[in-house]
């Protein structure tokens, strides 16, 4: 496994750091983010863990030990708290932080929109679930609109590899979108790519670090090794001068779970969840979820 190249030191410089996503497919910054507000959202999450009683109430400051396997997709006790996330306006105010809407500027160097899908993460130690819920995969086919989409991945505290931190196969986006072998646990379209893979990257990474990659990157979590749920948000972000699918607009889980008017009644704004008028919206297509499209973009 090859160690992420950070990108810090071109942070002053939006070209170079457009050269590097063109080759690499991936930025990472080394503790970009305001730690403070990391954390928060991380304790806002454990408290509602802990309330759902999903982990071990003795886990140490700003860790989870979890009593079942909460991560599974569609499962009850996950559908439990799905709602009780995606309501929390700290997450989604998260998405328009300054500092990560600098950052995405400079990615994408439009005026931007961040999709309204935003997605916390919880990844099991595989001593409670012996395959991964998230499979080796691209972006684009479940985000859609445009191919120019980029994720901002970001743990929510230290992650080290162990843990299960997200790998990165670099380069990978130079060659578009791949076949799939087929659906996995999370109905996530494999990408047959081998563990040993020479171009795969990570590292172990710090509260405050951000990976932004393009919708081609090929991706997948590592295995969690520890006692600990791994946690994690992504974003996605475009210009608003290109299409954007209808499903960018509605909670993650939708509609198995209610829309904005039920989740964000409490908020002092839905601005965060809100694009301008003038994009256009696109349909969601489940062919190019699930079959393979390089006669198709």
């Amino acid at each position: 496994m090859n160690p992420l190249k950070d990108d810090n030191q071109y942070l002053d410089d939006p070209a170079m750091l457009t050269k590097r996503m063109q080759e690499k497919g991936y930025l990472y910054l080394r503790e970009y983010l305001n730690k403070e507000k990391v954390i928060f959202l991380r304790d806002k999450l454990l408290k509602t863990l802990k309330t759902l009683k999903w982990v071990d109430p003795a886990s140490p400051e700003g860790f989870a030990i979890p009593l079942l396997p909460i991560r599974t997709f569609r499962s009850p006790e996950y559908d439990q708290a799905i709602p009780l996330i995606q309501s929390m306006e700290d997450l989604h105010r998260f998405a328009y932080d300054e500092k990560l809407t600098s950052l995405m500027h400079k990615v994408i160097g439009f005026p931007i929109v961040c999709h309204a899908t935003r997605v916390v993460r919880m990844i099991n130690p595989v001593s409670l679930e012996k395959e991964s819920t998230v499979d080796i995969h691209q972006d684009y086919r479940y985000v859609q609109g445009t191919p120019s989409t980029y994720t901002a991945w970001f743990p929510l505290g230290d992650c080290p590899q162990e843990m299960g931190g997200l790998r990165i196969l670099e380069g990978s986006h130079n060659q578009g979108v791949r076949p799939v072998l087929g659906l996995g646990k999370s109905k996530c379209g494999i990408v047959d790519i081998p563990n040993d893979h020479s171009d795969w990257a990570s590292i172990s990474y710090k509260v405050g670090d951000v990976l932004v990659f393009h919708s081609y990157t090929i991706h997948g979590p590592l295995p969690n090794l520890t006692k600990f749920l791994r946690f994690s948000a992504d974003f996605r972000y475009q210009s608003v001068h290109d299409p954007i699918c209808e499903r960018a607009l509605r909670p993650f889980c939708y509609p198995d779970i209610a829309d904005w008017d039920v989740l964000a009644k409490d908020w002092t704004t839905t601005q965060w969840v809100q694009i301008p008028e003038s994009m256009k919206i696109v349909p969601y297509d489940q062919v190019i979820q699930n079959e393979n499209l390089e006669q198709l973009i």
